[in-house]
């Protein structure tokens, strides 16, 4: 078990929805709601899936935060040891995440940083 389990099967479960599998409930309730599905427990449903809809986005950003940190790290790596690489890699990633403006513009400007290395090593070419 990792840190990222769960004992109780239904929070190992909601964790594991793929955010294609929720737009699809989210698109089939808002169908059905007003025609044939009436009452509050259809809303609340739909509250669920919506919030399930909004953490699983985040999880794909902070995916996606990690893979660019991976890559940047990569990139160092072409031009220093491996234990520069990934302090440098780190306070890059740090520098943005202290600022405190969300996973999106973490991951944005990681992005950013990224881009500037390539360039950086095409230049030195």
């Amino acid at each position: 078990m990792t840190w990222l389990d769960y004992d109780s099967e239904i929070l190992n479960t909601m964790k594991n929805f793929k955010l294609e599998e929720i737009a699809e409930g989210i698109d089939e309730l808002e169908r059905k709601i007003g025609r044939t599905l009436f009452g509050e427990t259809f809303d609340e449903r739909l509250e669920i899936l919506y919030i399930l809809k909004r953490q699983s986005e985040y999880k794909n950003v902070c995916s996606e935060v990690r893979d660019v940190k991976e890559e940047i790290f990569k990139e160092l790596l072409k031009q220093s040891d491996e234990r520069t690489a990934r302090v440098k890699a780190f306070s890059i990633w740090v520098g943005y995440q202290n600022q405190l403006l969300g996973a999106e513009f973490v991951r944005d400007n990681l992005r950013l940083e990224l881009n500037k290395l390539k360039q950086t090593e095409v230049t030195n070419l």
